[in-house]
């Protein structure tokens, strides 16, 4: 019977305004789509409303839009998508408001307040600024992986995540219509240890069940094993992605690892160490019965080739240390240097 009612279960997509404010707004046609906007819009700020319902008109299309600092991009933003999201005929599943840092994400959520746009929004931040254990042991709060570790063989014990139950998504609606107006992360911290429900996993499921924005950082969406792991971002939604010049930073600490010399020594003295002992466990019996090949010939074939790629690196890494780098190939940092390693 749960199965039944979870299957049956539907978020809808709502938009709604609030007629007071939209008295004392301005409304503006842009592109077809009648925009309300706090305040009297410059022509470049229409112009910028104009490209980005352009884009959403197309379907499926990505632009990148720049505006300098200082001139209501965000509120730009924010007014002509759900203006258009309020009007448009094309199905909405969810909008998904990507910024680089939590403070952005409350910068956001405060230009949502001044539209005359009501919809139901939820603010995703990690385990280490949303969840209420970190407060009976604050050393875990700067460690992520070993919060996330706690709170995986705990959670069956948390008494701030019992609130939620998973299997009617519909039951929950009661928290999330509590807290819809809470408009910063802390404030949602706080109503959370008040009220005994858990801010982390009360955004996660908001997301995928209630609500119609979800403000969050970029890796919710670009890290693939965050957007695996968590599966809320649904298709035919639209992604924005503010102070988008930050992306290839983004990219490049998601993809890369920095190691120390030292880590690849330590790395191929294991290796030799790992080949000695299945040496000795081998005793030179290359067959077994039945003139089956001994697994250990494998797998010691296949360290064998892992120690003469490593080996082959920290010889490509020690030529590096004794050359001479000229003036056009300066090195910024000393010791830093990009490598690949197949």
């Amino acid at each position: 019977m749960e199965k039944q009612e979870e299957n049956k279960f539907t978020k809808s997509f709502e938009i709604r305004i609030d007629e007071e404010k939209a008295k004392i707004h301005k409304k503006i046609m842009i592109e077809g789509i009648n925009v309300y906007f706090p305040y009297k819009p410059y022509p470049s700020q229409i112009n910028y409303m104009a490209k980005v319902i352009q884009t959403l008109n197309t379907g499926g299309n990505i632009s990148a839009l720049e505006s300098p600092t200082g001139t209501g991009k965000t509120l730009c933003l924010l007014c002509s998508i759900l203006s258009w999201a309020n009007q448009s005929k094309k199905e909405i599943k969810n909008i998904y408001y990507c910024t680089k840092t939590i403070s952005q994400i409350n910068n956001v959520l405060n230009e949502l307040q001044k539209t005359c746009y009501k919809i139901r929004n939820a603010f995703l931040s990690s385990r280490k600024f949303s969840c209420l254990g970190i407060g009976e042991n604050p050393k875990l709060m700067y460690d992520a992986e070993i919060l996330s570790e706690m709170c995986k063989n705990d959670i069956r014990y948390c008494v701030y995540h019992k609130l939620f139950d998973k299997s009617k998504p519909s039951d929950n609606t009661f928290i999330y219509k509590k807290y819809d107006n809470l408009t910063d992360i802390e404030d949602l911290f706080k109503a959370g240890k008040k009220d005994a429900f858990c801010p982390y996993f009360y955004n996660i499921n908001k997301t995928k069940d209630y609500a119609n924005i979800t403000f969050m950082s970029y890796h919710y969406v670009l890290n693939p094993f965050v957007r695996n792991k968590l599966n809320i971002i649904e298709e035919n939604a639209i992604i924005i992605l503010d102070e988008a010049h930050n992306i290839c930073n983004v990219f490049e600490g998601l993809f890369s690892k920095k190691m120390e010399q030292d880590h690849f020594y330590k790395v191929e003295e294991s290796l030799i160490l790992l080949l000695d002992k299945i040496n000795k466990e081998d005793k030179g019996k290359i067959y077994y019965d039945k003139n089956e090949i001994n697994p250990l010939i494998i797998i010691r074939d296949e360290i064998n080739k892992e120690i003469n790629k490593i080996k082959s690196f920290i010889q490509k890494i020690e030529k590096i240390d004794k050359m001479k780098i000229d003036s056009n190939n300066k090195i910024d940092k000393e010791d830093i240097y990009i490598c690949t390693i197949d």
